[in-house]
């Protein structure tokens, strides 16, 4: 969230945010509109997670994902 408040404080559009897939050693940067990423963390159990992802991260449950389009 500190991420969105200083892009928006910046005047930008989207922000880069690191993915939350759970592998310890991903560092991947997922961009994301700021509109889509407040739309996303209305969910509790959302993640924002690189595409392909998903499958490194099984103990985290089913949450919510959104991948760059």
């Amino acid at each position: 969230r500190d991420i969105a408040a200083r892009a928006h404080a910046d005047g930008l559009q989207e922000a880069r945010f690191v993915c939350e897939c759970g592998a310890p050693a991903c560092l991947e940067a997922v961009v994301l509109g700021l509109g889509e990423f407040h739309k996303l963390i209305e969910r509790p159990d959302a993640l924002v997670m690189a595409p392909g992802h998903l499958s490194k991260a099984p103990a985290l449950g089913a949450g919510s994902t959104v991948s760059p389009s």
